[in-house]
């Protein structure tokens, strides 16, 4: 194939369309997929999606019809019933969740106690071990084939009195950008290094109840970045992102753009800009056309979901 396949509009189903896309971008994600053996899979619905859906991605046509997938997916969420147009993002995110759910590896019911950390030890040094540590307890449960959309959260709860430092680490799969005014690497900065101020707090050191600064950063970076932007109208687009977190830079390039022309989510059409054989193409339903220059093309107010996929060197 010299270029990608369109899809068949079904009536208003744009969003699961431009989703569908977007996921065939993502090389990494794909190249996993395509190597999975899965004939003893029981046949959940999550399991028929999946299976659908591997077979829908070796289809060579010019054209594919995703009706199954559509199917599949409206039994597991009522939503996707009808034919009313639905948000591309949160779509993108429940294919992702049954496919999760249809890989999911065995419980591991081994017990994997927290890493014994001296008060002697380097500071940096204790955290990342407790950032590993805490990775495994999360992120290990999930199927290695979904796992590169993740990444994780360091939050710092800090005492105001004594100043006692508490870290808690979660994880993340998407991260949804509300503030574009300033072009996105700033976006991207404000939004993830949030700081609050909580009233209430209860200090485990000092044991008063008092006021404590939470601040969120980033601590890992997945390996496919996924970034959603619900305000829209994005001031700048770069094709490749350089990163330092945790005192590593990482180099992301960017691999598909997701547009929404329309006052709202639910309302409008979704189309896409995906990286094909190192050639850009813009992809609306069935229609397919090359773009030269994409920083040029892409209409910055209709951009709406933006993807990255870690460069290996």
């Amino acid at each position: 194939m010299d270029r990608p396949t369109g899809l068949v509009n079904l009536g208003n189903t744009c969003f699961l369309n431009t989703a569908l896309q977007i996921l065939s971008a993502c090389s990494i994600f794909q190249k996993s997929l395509m190597n999975l053996n899965i004939p003893n899979l029981v046949d959940t619905d999550c399991a028929l999606f999946l299976k659908e859906y591997l077979s829908f991605c070796r289809i060579s046509n010019h054209v594919r019809n995703p009706h199954r997938l559509k199917e599949y997916l409206g039994r597991l969420f009522s939503q996707y019933r009808s034919f009313e147009q639905q948000d591309t993002n949160e779509c993108f995110l429940r294919i992702l969740d049954i496919i999760e759910a249809a890989l999911r590896p065995a419980p591991d019911n081994e017990e994997c106690p927290e890493p014994p950390i001296s008060p002697r030890s380097n500071p940096r040094q204790a955290l990342r071990l407790y950032g590993s540590w805490a990775w495994k307890q999360t992120a290990g449960v999930l199927c290695a084939e979904t796992r590169c959309f993740y990444g994780q959260f360091r939050e710092i709860v800090t005492c105001r009195r004594c100043h006692k430092e508490n870290n808690n680490f979660t994880l993340f799969n998407s991260l949804a950008i509300p503030n574009l005014s300033e072009g996105l690497c700033a976006g991207i900065e404000s939004a993830t290094m949030s700081i609050d101020y909580i009233d209430g707090y209860t200090c485990s050191r000092c044991k008063r109840h008092t006021k404590c600064r939470k601040k969120c950063l980033i601590w890992k970076l997945p390996k496919i970045l996924v970034m959603q932007f619900p305000c829209k109208g994005l001031g700048s687009l770069e094709t490749e992102l350089v990163f330092d977190v945790a005192g590593t830079s990482k180099a992301f390039d960017l691999k598909a753009i997701g547009c929404h022309r329309g006052e709202d989510s639910l309302n409008g059409h979704y189309y896409s800009y995906v990286i094909f054989n190192s050639k850009w193409f813009c992809l609306n339903d069935e229609q397919c056309h090359i773009v030269k220059d994409i920083l040029a093309e892409v209409p910055n107010e209709d951009v709406y979901t933006v993807v990255y996929e870690r460069r290996y060197t």
